[in-house]
């Protein structure tokens, strides 16, 4: 009996629910995994995370220019992208000493849309780690960008200052 209930639950998780096709997508959403659509995502949203953007028009005008940038890169299935949307959760940015500045991009989550049966595996509490880890990561790729950005300006400083002399 055990035998056959688990042979029922593996088929519908690998059958209907397409456990591996949705971990590949949680890859490449949530970990990160497609390096060069957050990357083009990040460039497009600075300047909007920069200025005071309202409640009511900041989830939309962030998944707007989520789909532009994952458009713009030639990726073409956007059933698999519409699962996901990004949403402005107020609060999570609370700073801890002043020298730290709150950024809209802390208070940046990502959900989707569980289908059954995957809602099984993929409970709320699974979700908020997978949230945790988006989160960290989206800092560190923004912190790489700032980083390579400082050092090809102080390269090319260091350049035209040997020039000079």
């Amino acid at each position: 009996m055990r035998e056959k209930v688990a042979q029922h639950l593996y088929s519908l998780m690998m059958n209907e629910g397409k456990l591996l096709e949705t971990l590949e997508l949680f890859k490449d959403f949530f970990l990160l995994g497609r390096g060069e659509l957050f990357l083009a995502f990040i460039d497009s949203a600075d300047n909007m995370m920069q200025h005071s953007i309202s409640k009511k028009s900041s989830d939309s005008d962030i998944n707007r220019l989520f789909l532009k940038s994952y458009t713009h890169l030639g990726f073409s299935n956007e059933d698999h992208f519409e699962k996901f949307r990004l949403k402005f959760v107020s609060g999570l940015s609370k700073s801890k000493s002043a020298e730290q500045v709150p950024s809209k991009w802390n208070d940046l989550t990502m959900t989707y849309d569980v289908q059954w049966p995957l809602h099984v595996l993929f409970t709320a509490d699974v979700m908020t780690e997978y949230n945790k880890i988006f989160m960290c990561l989206l800092k560190l790729s923004r912190c790489q960008i700032a980083l390579q950005g400082a050092w090809s300006v102080s390269t090319d400083l260091g350049a035209s200052l040997m020039l000079i002399c």
